[in-house]
């Protein structure tokens, strides 16, 4: 299964993303601002997806990293890519024609 880091894991749509992804049985982390009570099955990371402050230790070993902040975080996002070449948000199947 694939190591999984979520960012807005604390929020209406992260919450549940993280939980479904635990259940699936992916090793799923989450990125958090300040303590959180803790969930079976899930690691919490400190950091701040829109600082870039604690990414680096975050996103050691992960495979994806599904943003539910409803915002682009292109720090992690480019760090992730950079790290293990990595491509975020592609789903099998075709892909869109370009204009």
């Amino acid at each position: 299964m694939a190591a999984v880091l979520v960012t807005g894991a604390s929020g209406s749509l992260g919450r549940h993303v993280v939980r479904e992804l635990a259940e699936a049985g992916h090793a799923t982390r989450r990125l958090v601002h300040r303590s959180r009570p803790p969930q079976v099955g899930v690691d919490d990371r400190a950091g701040d997806p829109t600082t870039g402050a604690g990414l680096e230790h975050a996103l050691e070993g992960v495979d994806a990293v599904p943003d539910a902040t409803g915002r682009l975080v292109a720090y992690s996002t480019a760090m992730l890519s950079r790290r293990r070449g990595a491509r975020l948000d592609r789903r099998p199947g075709p892909r869109p024609a370009r204009p």
